[in-house]
């Protein structure tokens, strides 16, 4: 995977927390060992990104949709859940999504806000009820 220096990502992931989604906005501010070096988006604290089968990253900042928790309610069952059209989400990951050791397509839960309709995908069957 190849990232552009001074890049704007957006990142997805599960916190080993408390088990929600997590999004980042970072901008790559170098490569280091063999590794890439990012600081959040406004703050000057550097890190290491990893870039595991666990970590979903898209190019940009201003992406058609969000994370749950982003909205200031989540859902702590340990799945991506996103917020906005489902076939938009679908598309990202299908088609935009960075990072070719993402593994984690099954825990993607896409969410239309605007009739609160549920999407798993792709077909995940689980009884896990979010509430957007």
């Amino acid at each position: 995977m190849e990232l552009k220096i001074n890049g704007e990502y957006t990142t997805f992931e599960i916190s080993e927390f408390m088990a929600h989604t997590v999004q980042r906005k970072i901008v790559i501010k170098g490569k280091l060992e063999g590794k890439f070096v990012f600081a959040e988006k406004g703050k000057r604290k550097q890190y290491y990104l990893r870039c595991g089968k666990e970590i979903a990253i898209f190019e940009g900042h201003n992406l058609p949709f969000i994370a749950d928790s982003e909205t200031g309610s989540f859902s702590g069952n340990a799945m991506i859940n996103l917020i906005g059209d489902v076939e938009t989400i679908k598309d990202y990951f299908d088609n935009k999504q960075l990072n070719p050791e993402f593994g984690e397509k099954d825990r993607v839960i896409a969410i239309e806000r605007n009739d609160n309709k549920e999407m798993y995908y792709p077909n995940n069957q689980t009884e896990t009820k979010i509430y957007a």
